[in-house]
């Protein structure tokens, strides 16, 4: 999303003859004539005078505070927020220039300011007390000098564009942020789902199961018809290799080769021998499986001794 530059400032003074001045600066020569020409054109249905001038500023006058914080809503409210307010510190008998501010920037945090005072009424240390310190914030001494007005207001709005920019730039990377956070939550999710189930089929499963580190060979977990088939109990097996517990499962190595080359070896011949040394025939399936990033082997024997 694109914001556009705004240019549009809030004079809140109770003098009218400084609001004159103020824009005798921010307009350029002959726009408020020009603007006058163009609504006489759209009244009588002529042709302009002459080409309106392009404005430089859109300046909205306020003499109160109060008026200047309906004019402030009524802003937001129609999307066309201010992007600087010039304020009196001096505006009898309303609110001061201190307490129209604090209400302006409850309604709008935003809202760049500059302090118009000729007098000490406020020090600045009083201000940051009751204001608190604000890069928002910018004293301006009466007289004023027109090239600084001018230079406030091109800095000020345009640090206004800038920083809507970049909180927007915020809000944007924490959706992003936020949206895949909730993706990995659902993916996690749904991974826990799928190894819930496949334990489920794994415990369940009349076919005796192991799983096994495909480097060292030690098992993980075996199944309950595993540990049937063979004799031993759990604890006897899990943390252990073959060879630790004299568990002979004999198959050719390179059956065990192709599950390391991510190839699946499908129901080949071999042998078990049970804890009490008995030799079973069984039919052999080998299955890569890749657990906590680490590659293992799923192990699936089924007894054909009675055959």
């Amino acid at each position: 999303m694109i914001i556009a530059a705004n240019h549009r400032i809030l004079l809140v003074d109770d003098n009218p003859a400084i609001h004159q001045d103020f824009k005798k600066i921010l307009l350029p020569p002959g726009a408020q004539n020009d603007a006058l020409d163009a609504a006489e054109a759209l009244l009588f249905d002529i042709e302009p005078k002459r080409e309106q001038a392009k404005w430089h500023f859109q300046v909205d006058s306020a003499f109160q505070g109060q008026e200047a914080l309906e004019k402030l809503k009524v802003s937001i409210a129609d999307g066309q927020p201010y992007a600087l307010a010039f304020v009196d510190v001096r505006m009898p008998p309303g609110w001061d220039g201190i307490e129209t501010i604090e209400h302006l920037w409850k309604e709008d945090p935003s809202l760049q300011i500059v302090v118009c005072t000729a007098y000490s009424d406020y020090s600045w240390e009083h201000m940051t007390e009751r204001l608190g310190v604000s890069d928002n914030l910018v004293l301006l001494k009466k007289p004023f000098d027109n090239i600084e007005v001018l230079q406030i207001s091109h800095a000020l709005t345009k640090k206004w564009l800038m920083t809507r920019q970049a909180e927007l730039r915020v809000d944007e990377l924490d959706h992003m942020v936020r949206e895949r956070t909730r993706d990995l939550e659902a993916a996690n999710s749904e991974i826990r789902l799928s190894e819930e189930r496949f334990a489920q089929a794994f415990h369940s499963s009349p076919i005796a199961q192991a799983i096994q580190t495909l480097k060292a060979l030690r098992f993980v977990d075996v199944n309950k018809a595993f540990l049937k088939m063979t004799g031993f109990t759990s604890d006897d097996i899990v943390g252990r290799t073959p060879i630790e517990i004299r568990l002979c499962l004999d198959y050719e190595t390179r059956h065990l080769e192709a599950v390391r080359d991510g190839a699946f070896v499908h129901e080949v011949a071999a042998q078990v021998a049970t804890r009490d040394g008995e030799l079973r025939d069984v039919l052999v399936s080998l299955s890569p499986l890749n657990l906590a990033g680490e590659p293992h082997v799923l192990l699936m024997a089924q007894d054909i001794s009675e055959r």
